[in-house]
């Protein structure tokens, strides 16, 4: 009856051995005579005859007479002696009930309930507590000052306007300038510069640099000097007009000065390693007790994409090898963040947690871990022992039992791969066995009689 007492569980069914009765072995194990019946009997008749004593008792108490009271000790020893004698006597054996015993009789009972008497909590409930705990990181980043990323923009469009021309100018003009050459002459220069504006309009460069850089422009109309409406007279207009354009030069010269230089700038080499490898010399490195150097591998890793759960995961294991448990916690806190079904993640944060002796907390990632991947049978087993350390002995074997549950059914599951696996290699062999005999009696020359 037992697993009547599991979350969520409705309905039990089993197969249960018919045993002979024997009055001594029910004594042993209840420490009453009789069996259920008669003690219901025997409480019906006594809250009959309860009823029936306080008229009895007001009348004996006018004609002054003693009542029972006197005998209640000897009725009591005589009960005590009843029950002693029934524990102390040997039962005849029940030969009767001794036949379902030896034939191996068993009866198969259904017990179904309208509800669970332990309700269980659904998936739902479980992964929207852990979002309460741990909220889940936004898809996309927040949205910064919009007039600062306006800016930005504009920035970014002024730089790559300011590379385009430098690569124009070097395609008409590169061959011109030699190194170590002295200064150039001034009025070469401007020739230089009415040839560039020459080609630019000519060739309708300057109108797609100029539609180019408009977008940025209107973005900072609106965001930075939230003007999204027409002009009242000309003069404001104009005196607008003068401001940004003051601004815009100003600015225009901030992004010129962030990526134009005198030389050119090396381009930065790729990486030699992927994460795979510098997690492979993470976990050499631990091997080797060499922890500083484990460590520096895994923060490259997260220092290198810190959206991959993981990274963090890793890295939360290894603080937790380590000893630092308030790293670690930060590290599978991330993990649960950034990915709310990571079963590995769950698993950790619900172990941290209870050894921070936060119980809830700790069975309700437990319980989330099983819902997400209800086939895990390390999920069931760390469910299990979690109980188990809390000395709930109902629960604790309902999470064993699944757990091995999952474990005999992969094995069997294993053993049917390995047999037909086996199968298929076996009949490969004999269809290879055949073959080749084939060929060695079509090559082997057969004798004629004379």
């Amino acid at each position: 009856m037992a697993p009547l007492l599991y979350p969520g569980v409705k309905k039990i069914r089993g197969a249960y051995k018919i045993m002979a009765f024997n009055e001594h072995e029910v004594y042993e194990k209840t420490k009453r005579t009789g069996g259920v019946a008669q003690e219901a009997a025997r409480i019906a008749s006594g809250l009959s005859r309860s009823t029936a004593t306080p008229a009895k008792a007001s009348k004996d108490s006018k004609e002054g007479k003693p009542k029972e009271g006197g005998k209640k000790p000897s009725t009591m020893k005589a009960a005590e002696g009843s029950s002693s004698d029934v524990a102390d006597q040997q039962a005849p054996p029940n030969l009767e009930g001794q036949q379902y015993v030896e034939s191996r009789s068993y009866l198969i009972l259904e017990f179904v309930l309208d509800k669970p008497l332990v309700p269980k909590r659904p998936p739902e409930e479980l992964a929207k507590k852990v979002a309460e705990y741990i909220p889940p990181r936004p898809l996309f980043p927040r949205r910064t000052n919009g007039a600062q990323r306006a800016v930005e923009d504009f920035h970014t469009q002024v730089a790559g306007v300011a590379n385009l021309l430098l690569d124009e100018f070097r395609e008409l003009f590169g061959e011109e300038f030699i190194p170590g050459q002295e200064t150039p002459d001034p009025r070469k220069m401007e020739e230089r510069r009415k040839k560039l504006i020459y080609e630019l309009n000519t060739s309708g460069k300057y109108f797609a640099f100029k539609e180019q850089l408009k977008h940025a422009v209107v973005k900072i109309v609106r965001e930075k000097y939230l003007k999204t409406t027409a002009f009242s007279s000309k003069e404001e207009l104009q005196a607008f007009l003068s401001e940004l354009y003051v601004y815009l030069v100003d600015q225009m010269h901030v992004g010129l000065s962030k990526v134009v230089s005198l030389e050119d700038q090396a381009p930065v080499p790729e990486p030699l390693t992927d994460s795979a490898q510098l997690r492979h010399f993470a976990r050499e490195a631990e091997v080797n007790e060499n922890f500083q150097l484990a460590e520096r591998y895994y923060q490259e890793r997260l220092a290198r994409n810190r959206s991959d759960p993981d990274h963090w995961f890793d890295y939360g294991c290894f603080c937790l090898l380590t000893g630092n448990h308030a790293k670690a916690e930060e590290c599978f806190k991330e993990t649960v963040s950034i990915d709310q079904q990571h079963l590995p993640g769950l698993l950790l944060y619900g172990i941290v947690s209870a050894m921070e002796e936060r119980h809830e907390m700790a069975e309700t990632f437990f319980e989330n871990a099983t819902c997400v991947e209800p086939q895990n049978v390390v999920a069931w087993t760390l469910l299990g022992l979690f109980y188990d350390g809390l000395g709930n002995d109902i629960r604790a074997e309902m999470a064993f039992s699944e757990a091995n549950k999952l474990n005999v059914q992969a094995a069997i599951h294993k053993r049917d791969e390995e047999k037909a696996a086996m199968r298929r290699r076996e009949e490969e062999e004999g269809r290879t066995s055949v073959s080749d005999a084939g060929e060695g009696e079509e090559g082997t020359p057969r004798e004629t009689g004379e």
